[in-house]
């Protein structure tokens, strides 16, 4: 089994073409290869967390079928963002966490948010924070970088994929946190295994 992070597709909004500088002709071509892009490495035993902005202005049926050709994983846990709508938050999907979606995967703790934060919960025990909204235009840290598809090359990234990447980019001290008294270990209230 395969975990995915990703976010930002926005399914059916051309405006996102020029907003951040997508190679794509138009919404329809951007459209299908995102949906090949997923299809390529999705499978049904993978277990996906989308951070947020799946479609944008996308007609409630377009953003139907382009739901059903998805490869449908095992699960695959909404981080609304600013963008999903009603009509993307009535989508199948297996959970939809409202704040910051903690979880464990590959021995490492993950804070999920729609939005880069400047602390969240387990940052002083190593915990990665991946988002999304920013269209990679923020730059990465060790500790926190954008799992949305324009910093991946159009793809889904696999939480192994984004272990690699966050050891090979700089630390960046955020100052004092002070969440000396969560517990974020597995299993604690709000915090997923996949």
């Amino acid at each position: 089994m395969t975990v995915f992070l990703t976010a930002d597709h926005h399914f059916g909004h051309s405006g996102i073409i020029g907003n951040a500088g997508r190679p794509f002709a138009d919404v329809d071509e951007m459209d299908e290869v995102l949906i090949r892009n997923w299809n390529e490495r999705i499978r049904p035993d993978s277990v996906v967390y989308y951070l947020g902005d799946f479609a944008h202005r996308c007609p409630p049926q377009r953003l139907r079928s382009i739901w059903e050709r998805l490869t449908r994983p095992k699960a695959i846990h909404l981080v609304p963002g600013n963008h999903d709508d009603a009509a993307t938050l009535a989508l199948p999907w297996t959970s939809v966490e409202r704040g910051i979606l903690r979880m464990s995967a590959n021995n490492r703790r993950f804070s999920l948010f729609h939005y880069a934060l400047r602390t969240w919960p387990g940052i002083r025990r190593d915990a990665i924070h991946a988002y999304g909204h920013s269209h990679n235009r923020m730059p990465g840290f060790r500790n926190t970088l954008d799992v949305g598809v324009d910093a991946w090359g159009f793809v889904p990234a696999s939480v192994e994929e984004v272990i690699r990447r966050a050891e090979l980019l700089p630390e960046f001290d955020f100052g004092e946190t002070d969440d000396e008294a969560e517990d974020d270990a597995p299993g604690a209230p709000g915090v997923r295994a996949p």
